[in-house]
């Protein structure tokens, strides 16, 4: 399951309740408190832009140590991987069944000035909504996913 926004915040919690999702790719969302999970651990890759204008970096950051702790992952020292715009951090020591990344982007500065600045789904192509400078988090997520939840 993936979101982004509001829909982030939903893919968090829901990855957190239910048992029947095999991984979550949350963009531009927080979580709530993950101490909660019924469901068990799943592989989970965070996206965020730094700043974001609505959500907080902070809130995507909040997020990712969330997953870090429930996976049982080491915080420190992750594999960190350059990608368009920004960089992607693989924590280590996750669970076979529970690794962590966090996938993050600078805005570009001719977004710099946009309603909401660093509010958009990485790699899109509609202008208001996606900042296409960046590397897709749709195949970020999909190459990740096949990866880690099958």
């Amino acid at each position: 399951m993936t979101g982004w926004s509001m829909g982030g915040y939903l893919s968090n919690h829901s990855g957190c309740l239910r048992d029947d999702l095999r991984a979550v790719g949350p963009h531009s969302g927080g979580a709530h408190d993950l101490n909660a999970c019924k469901g068990k651990r799943k592989p989970v890759i965070l996206f965020h832009f730094n700043p974001d204008g609505l959500i907080d970096y902070s809130c995507g950051v909040k997020a990712r140590d969330g997953w870090v702790k429930r996976n049982g992952c080491k915080m420190d020292d992750p594999e960190v991987t350059a990608v368009k715009g920004g960089k992607c951090e693989y924590y280590k020591g996750c669970p076979s069944d529970g690794q962590v990344a966090f996938c993050t982007f600078d805005l570009p500065p001719n977004h710099a000035t946009d309603f909401l600045a660093g509010h958009a789904w990485s790699g899109g192509t509609v202008q208001q909504y996606s900042i296409a400078e960046t590397e897709s988090a749709a195949e970020l997520g999909w190459s990740f996913f096949k990866k880690y939840a099958w």
